[in-house]
């Protein structure tokens, strides 16, 4: 889930137009963290423990805060289903 939901961020930060010069640097600076294998590898290995805490270990402190996660992958889904119909 974080594979498609970091490659789609990516794609989509390309795309954006800024005029202000600050957030346009801002923005490359975090586009190129981000492209980083070592800082996607820590993202996904984050996610998956926390994905692991809700969902098999069923942790309660984790559950109040933490979103739907099956929820949260069925609409991503859809999401991308739906993108790819538009294309």
């Amino acid at each position: 889930m974080i594979e498609k939901f970091t490659q789609n961020l990516l794609h989509y930060l390309r795309k954006i137009d800024i005029n202000n010069d600050k957030y346009k640097d801002y923005l490359n600076n975090e586009y190129i963290y981000l492209k980083k294998d070592k800082t996607r590898k820590e993202i996904e290995r984050k996610v998956n423990n926390t994905f692991r805490d809700v969902t098999e270990k069923q942790d309660s402190f984790m559950s109040k805060f933490c979103c739907d996660y099956l929820k949260l992958q069925l609409l991503c889904d859809r999401w991308e289903n739906k993108t790819k119909s538009n294309v």
